[in-house]
């Protein structure tokens, strides 16, 4: 436990030294089954002495929480043993939360902490669908994640589809229907801005706005076999490509106003780009901006 505390704090101040905008340390106890509580006690403590973000899983499956319950049994749940180890604030995001009741939401939401929705990988292990719709309605920060591991894909479009199956799931087999709604647009907030929430950066980046970041993705919907109309509309294009798109049509990517991918080359260019670049694109008029 000793040694991971000083390997932790070595690191946080390592990545500090770095002077980045972009790259930040984040404290990642990987979740309460593999750590003791005097490692999570520890951990919460080096968060909040060098001010870091902090991720984690919670509640995420059946046999997790049957772990954790047998190892303390004295405490309720995953956010009760986080809370008391001082990590649950603003700068956390815990992902899956599936199996969280009202009181653990309660809690999450006092503390400012919030959820990151890994929808192909619940299905995969936790034994149940996180009730987004509900969550949001009650006010908490929800977020859209991948859970790399725990799922076959990495891809956001991938995440933001099976975010809405998650949902028909929860209300076609709801004892009660539901009228709460999740549909592609929800998705996809919960992917921009939901994840600028989350992480506390909702006034540099998750929306094309004037004075924020420049952080953005340019894609093309004449690419990769997508159907595109002359009559079809922004919003059309944009529906089609989060429900039918892939990497195929990322044509560029800016982070901070610099180009760093274009066409399927990695690059990295000094100066901001001007939006004008994207007037380059073979395929103009079915292209979509998105942050």
């Amino acid at each position: 436990t000793e040694e991971s505390l000083e390997s932790t704090e070595r690191f946080i101040q390592s990545v500090r030294g770095l002077g980045s905008e972009l790259v930040h340390p984040v404290v990642t106890p990987r979740f309460i089954p593999s750590c003791s509580m005097e490692l999570l006690n520890g951990l919460g403590a080096l968060a909040d002495r060098y001010d870091c973000h902090v991720q984690s899983h919670i509640s995420e499956s059946l046999d997790e929480i049957a772990m954790v319950k047998s190892r303390y049994p004295h405490l309720k749940s995953d956010t009760t043993i986080f809370d008391t180890c001082g990590l649950l604030h603003d700068k956390t995001i815990m992902a899956h939360g599936v199996h969280l009741d009202d009181e653990d939401l309660r809690t999450l939401r006092q503390r400012g902490t919030s959820i990151s929705h890994c929808p192909l990988s619940n299905f995969f292990f936790a034994d149940g669908v996180l009730p987004t719709a509900k969550i949001v309605a009650l006010g908490n920060k929800v977020a859209l994640g991948t859970d790399v591991a725990g799922g076959y894909s990495p891809s956001m479009l991938n995440s933001m589809r099976n975010a809405v199956i998650a949902h028909q799931v929860t209300r076609n087999f709801a004892p009660i229907k539901s009228d709460e709604l999740l549909d592609w647009r929800h998705a996809f907030h919960l992917a921009t801005m939901g994840g600028a929430k989350a992480l506390g950066i909702e006034g540099q980046v998750g929306t094309l706005e004037a004075g924020k970041s420049f952080d953005a993705v340019l894609l093309d919907a004449a690419r990769g076999g997508i159907d595109v109309w002359d009559s079809d509309s922004s919003m059309h294009l944009l529906e089609k490509l989060i429900n039918l798109g892939s990497e195929v049509n990322v044509a560029m990517v800016w982070v901070k106003g610099r180009l760093v991918h274009k066409q399927g080359e990695a690059v990295l260019i000094d100066d901001p780009v001007p939006l004008q670049a994207m007037e380059d694109t073979s395929s103009a008029p079915y292209t979509y901006g998105v942050c």
